[in-house]
């Protein structure tokens, strides 16, 4: 493999990318209202450009495959997701952005299972998607000082789980595995337990867990409102 979990290469790219969570949050934070909404349009539309890109190099080099490479893993939903509360101010699509940031977007970038053989395209995508979808929370929170609403923690179970039901149809489809609702992720972590259909109820219970620690994590903070 290209690479390992906190090997040398990792641990370069990990302070690449906490690097850019501290220091953009900064420059918003220091900065006039127009360079702020210029920066966070900038990072929406980031986010929107590098997975269109992704997309047509794909087509381009004959290797998009629709079992692999249909963005609706929640990684996916949260990146757009997070792009549309930039760009509208959504509520409910920062709250959403935030719980699966925390559910599904840090666990890959500690623990990447990669398609790449080399440090390619898709290889610098993977973590600046990831990345991206962090940054955009970091600077919702942070920047334009949002809080979560109580109600969230349910509407973020509900949702999650209903988009299981398109996602299993396409997995039906293309004989694929997104949100891995087929087969377990080939990744070295001991959470992931048992096999299908038990490890689904691992997940299920796992995501839950990290959707309520969020929302107490931020209560403990006082960044709930009523």
């Amino acid at each position: 493999m290209i690479l390992q979990p906190f090997d040398p290469l990792h641990q370069k790219i990990l302070l690449i990318l906490i690097s850019g969570w501290v220091i953009i949050p900064l420059l918003g934070k220091f900065s006039s209202d127009n360079i702020r909404q210029l920066l966070a349009f900038f990072i929406g539309v980031s986010i929107i450009f590098q997975e269109s890109y992704l997309f047509f190099y794909r087509q381009y080099f004959e290797i998009f495959n629709p079992q692999k490479h249909i963005p609706i893993h929640l990684c996916s939903f949260s990146q757009f997701i997070a792009a549309y509360s930039l760009f509208t101010k959504s509520q409910r699509g920062f709250e959403l952005a935030f719980y699966w940031a925390i559910a599904a977007a840090i666990q890959p970038i500690l623990t990447p299972e990669l398609e790449s053989t080399s440090i390619d395209t898709q290889f610098i995508i993977f973590f600046l998607s990831h990345g991206l979808i962090i940054l955009s929370v970091i600077w919702l929170l942070t920047v334009e000082n949002r809080k979560l609403r109580y109600q969230s923690l349910k509407e973020v179970i509900i949702i999650t789980n209903i988009l299981l039901i398109p996602t299993a149809l396409v997995n039906w489809l293309f004989g694929s595995n997104y949100m891995f609702l087929c087969w377990k992720p080939a990744v070295e972590n001991p959470l992931l337990m048992g096999e299908w259909p038990y490890y689904l109820l691992v997940f299920e219970a796992l995501g839950i867990s990290f959707f309520c620690i969020s929302f107490f994590t931020m209560k403990l903070l006082g960044r709930v409102k009523i």
